[in-house]
């Protein structure tokens, strides 16, 4: 259902991503059963902070692994969750996603997947610092943050060339 991957000098990469984050101006977004603290997923600007994932070589690792010679980014943005936070069942309009746990207090809180197959959620069991790929037909969701974490992620959509 999904492959999970480690992101190289995920501290330091964090650092400077929540810093990122922290300064950024953009707001929530509050849509029917959605809630999420900040995020970026409306701006069409330059993603500064995708250089922080680009340059961890996570790409060449992934092509290596499912035999392709090029990926094509669609879209990046971040996601900030707080308490009482969530993302419902969604999909996506590309081949694949991409989430990067910048900060995941509790493997709880991670992303979980419908299979449609046997009718049952699976939670991904990741880390912070793990990064999930999959295909983005999945649907999948965020689960409510229940307690007085943060939760930030990275989200990239992409397709194979």
């Amino acid at each position: 259902m999904f492959k999970t991957y480690k992101i190289n000098h995920h501290l330091q990469i964090k650092k400077d991503l929540l810093r990122y984050i922290e300064n950024d101006n953009q707001g929530s977004i509050k849509e029917k059963q959605d809630s999420i603290t900040k995020s970026d997923y409306y701006n069409t600007n330059k993603k500064e902070y995708f250089k922080h994932i680009s340059n961890s070589k996570i790409f060449e690792k992934i092509a290596e692994d499912f035999f392709i010679e090029e990926i094509d980014i669609k879209n990046v943005w971040y996601q900030q969750y707080r308490k009482n936070d969530k993302h419902n069942f969604h999909i996506h309009d590309c081949m694949m996603s991409f989430i990067y746990f910048v900060e995941l207090s509790d493997r709880a809180h991670a992303t979980e997947f419908f299979d449609v197959e046997n009718k049952s959620i699976v939670r991904a069991n990741a880390v912070e610092g793990d990064v999930l790929i999959f295909n983005s037909y999945v649907p999948h969701r965020s689960p409510v943050l229940i307690d007085d974490t943060q939760k930030t992620i990275i989200s990239i959509n992409f397709n194979f060339k």
